[in-house]
């Protein structure tokens, strides 16, 4: 039976019933626990401002080194680059595991960051790309120049925009720091390119910037001219475009998602363990934040039906996922916390 069937009859149940011992055990023994990590692990903003939430700040990832020593595999999959990740999470929490009395614990740390773009191993020392699984999803160099160019173009209608009308888009997104025009194109580690920032919905007051009784994300309108400019340079097969995070617009390759990690991941567990593929799949479980349509863990369920999928976010339970945040009555990291330390007194050290 897959970790998924045993939770259809409990999918609105407490933590205790959601997730009973012989379903952690199977997790830690022939599977893993797979994170997103802004708005999962960490928060992608501090409350009050001023910027992102960090490993020492954060309850849930504190909690990190403890499940790693108990014997389970953990598995980051995120959309941020390597080195962003490196310093916010992986470095101390590193170093955490280095100085306790299990050190060997990192062995069981798996990271794919940039959408799974980006593979990391660990050599017993530190921390480093694995190149040859980052040559098959990176951006191939001789198109990078017309990529920046498409972006650089969407920039520049964005700008003449808020330039012909600027009292009301910052009337209408007053969440949204306007001395950071204009939004540049940055390439991150050969994997990604991003455009930001880029006012949406997210930066309006009431959540939703409103024109003409419609709603309006400047993100949205931005993306869809991207897809007709990839189509129309005939790029579109190669190469896609998305909304990420809170501002950004991305391109990648085409097809790039968290899938290639898991799939990667599901690959590597089968061959130390010997478990089959199919076995390991019914025994990993997902916690992520946006399971809604556009969201980077939205393809997850569907992808991997055997997978048991929990949202941090989501009031309601969907097709494949069970809330968390109605098991506990906590949302974003507060929830994950609540399962990792279910998870912890489970299975003690």
């Amino acid at each position: 039976m897959t970790l998924q069937r045993q939770m259809d009859e409990s999918i609105d149940a407490d933590l205790d019933t959601l997730l009973q011992p012989s379903l952690v055990e199977r997790v830690r023994r022939h599977g893993a626990l797979l994170l997103d990590v802004d708005d999962t692990i960490l928060l992608r903003e501090r409350a009050g401002g001023g910027g992102p939430e960090t490993f020492s700040e954060s309850p849930s990832a504190a909690l990190l080194p403890q499940l790693l020593m108990r014997g389970f595999r953990l598995c980051l999959i995120t959309g941020h680059g390597w080195k962003q990740l490196e310093s916010r999470l992986i470095g101390p929490l590193t170093k955490q595991l280095q100085l306790s009395d299990r050190p060997e614990a990192i062995e069981r740390l798996h990271i794919y960051a940039n959408r799974g773009a980006t593979k990391i191993l660990w050599d017993g020392a530190g921390h480093a790309v694995d190149d040859a699984y980052g040559a098959r999803h990176n951006l191939p160099a001789g198109d990078i120049e017309a990529l920046n160019g498409l972006l650089r173009s969407l920039a520049e209608q964005l700008t003449s925009a808020i330039e012909a009308q600027p009292d009301w888009y910052r009337s209408t997104f007053p969440r949204f720091d306007f001395k950071s025009l204009p939004p540049t194109v940055v390439e991150r580690e050969g994997a990604v390119l991003v455009l930001r920032p880029v006012p949406t919905a997210k930066h309006a007051e009431s959540g939703e910037a409103v024109e003409s009784g419609g709603a309006l994300d400047l993100r949205d309108q931005l993306y869809e001219r991207g897809v007709e400019l990839l189509e129309q340079g005939k790029l579109s097969d190669a190469y896609a475009i998305a909304r990420a995070g809170r501002s950004s617009i991305e391109i990648t390759r085409r097809g790039l998602s968290k899938e290639a990690a898991v799939r990667n991941l599901i690959a590597g567990i089968s061959a130390s363990s010997g478990d089959t593929e199919s076995q390991v799949e019914e025994s990993l479980m997902y916690i992520g934040d946006e399971f809604f349509p556009g969201g980077n863990d939205y393809v997850m369920p569907a992808l991997f039906p055997s997978m048991l999928c929990l949202s941090v976010e989501s009031e309601k339970a969907a097709d494949g996922v069970a809330s968390i945040r109605a098991a506990t009555g906590r949302s974003g990291p507060a929830a994950t916390e609540a399962v990792l330390r279910h998870f912890c007194s489970v299975v003690s050290l």
